[in-house]
């Protein structure tokens, strides 16, 4: 978990729960601890198996899916942390074969530049430096951004709008003139500036507020009442529905 929130969206961590234990029992438990409401995804579905009985033990990707690393947690600990240190460091060089030409489009795509990144392959293309490659690179990298926008809407959805706020933001300073995603950019812009999501960036601006006291202070009977009381507040919200299934896990 320190590692999730000190690495944000450099590093995505998936924890299991696979000992059988249930949904609302884990969920309670990771909401007794504070762990939910951070960047670590849970589940009860093993993404894949590692070989291992004991727990906790881990699998670690690197930046391009394959495993760098597999063990127990605690024995490994200084291990893992150098490896994602240096994944993240190298997130964005280019493949080893990557062309050349291409080697900058990488980067300039890493640093969030991602028209600058276009405009690299494209000139690539005019050159007739590496056809094939450039034009493979522009269609990958505008299916990463279009995932991206997906993800915001995910998260819209789900009710965790201040999120998907900051992360529009910081996506459309990134995708400012590539011409492929415009559409897509449009669209969202008038939904964000809707009453109905201003509404549920409000109702999730009052729930930041509130899991972050009761994460400082200790969650109690309190804290389901103004979970509930937010959920009044707000309701029809999707925040409103988050609000009071999280009163539900309050366990004195």
């Amino acid at each position: 978990m320190e590692l999730a929130k000190e690495y944000g969206d450099d590093l995505q961590v998936i924890l299991v729960e696979c000992q059988n234990t249930g949904d609302l029992e884990t969920e309670r438990f990771t909401w007794d601890k504070g762990w939910m409401g951070g960047p670590a995804m849970w589940s009860s579905e093993r993404p894949m198996n590692a070989g291992m009985d004991g727990i906790p033990h881990y699998v670690l990707l690197g930046n391009d899916g394959t495993v760098l690393s597999k063990g127990y947690s605690v024995a490994d600990k200084s291990k893992v942390e150098d490896l994602i240190a240096e994944q993240v460091k190298a997130r964005g060089d280019a493949p080893d074969d990557a062309p050349k030409s291409l080697k900058k489009a990488y980067a300039e795509f890493a640093k969030g530049k991602y028209q600058k990144a276009i405009e690299v392959a494209e000139k690539a293309i005019e050159k007739g430096d590496d056809v094939d490659a450039a034009r493979q690179l522009i269609d990958s990298l505008t299916l990463k951004m279009e995932r991206r926008l997906q993800l915001i809407e995910r998260q819209l959805g789900a009710g965790e709008a201040v999120l998907a706020k900051a992360n529009f933001e910081a996506f459309v300073d990134a995708a400012r003139g590539v011409d492929a995603v415009a559409d897509q950019i449009a669209t969202l812009t008038e939904t964000f500036d809707s009453e109905e999501t201003k509404r549920e960036i409000e109702a999730d601006e009052t729930l930041q507020r509130t899991l972050k006291k009761a994460f400082d202070d200790g969650i109690d009977s309190k804290t389901a009442k103004k979970l509930e009381k937010l959920a009044e507040d707000y309701a029809g919200t999707k925040c409103a529905e988050r609000a009071k299934h999280l009163a539900t896990l309050v366990v004195e």
